[in-house]
């Protein structure tokens, strides 16, 4: 081999080299890029399913005093419904319609007490479904937290 041969084959293995450790370079700055794009498309995520779920808590507990205004609402029109039925019959001695009279005012307070078992038990599943809500928020927030902190490992690992 002369002079000039050994120095095209030097000259072809440095060129070799230098796009074996540029070619290197490229692919692992796309890896990291892909992992980083994936890793923050998850937390991207779960921060979507945190606003959503703390959304659903805002819209239940604003569902809930709406249906207790209406409640409220209608408990007032009953008493003021009875206290009409009251002036109406006041000094009336007809026993038809002292009667009459009681079973309506009756049955308005069971109507009433009907309305109040409602209003109860939509309080009571308020609470359920916010404690639901809140207990898959802090599931939602608990696995968002593992992940930003994989996420950091994995920076500080792709940065090395």
């Amino acid at each position: 081999m002369t002079d000039l041969d050994i120095n095209k084959l030097n000259k072809f293995l440095e060129n070799g080299i230098e796009n074996f450790n540029t070619s290197k370079k490229k692919n692992k700055e796309e890896v990291d890029n892909v992992l980083k794009d994936l890793s923050e498309g998850k937390i991207d995520s779960l921060k979507d399913g945190i606003k959503d779920i703390e959304d659903l808590i805002i819209h239940r507990k604003q569902l809930s005093v709406g249906f207790s205004n209406k409640v409220g609402k209608i408990q007032v029109d009953i008493r003021n419904f009875i206290s009409e039925i009251q002036q109406r019959v006041g000094g009336s001695t007809d026993s038809g319609v002292l009667r009459q009279f009681v079973s309506d005012i009756v049955a308005l307070k069971g109507k009433g007490v009907e309305i109040d078992a409602l209003d109860l038990k939509e309080q009571v599943d308020c609470f359920r479904d916010i404690a639901l809500l809140k207990k898959d928020l802090r599931e939602i927030s608990q696995e968002m937290k593992e992940k930003e902190t994989r996420s950091d490992i994995l920076d500080e690992i792709l940065e090395e």
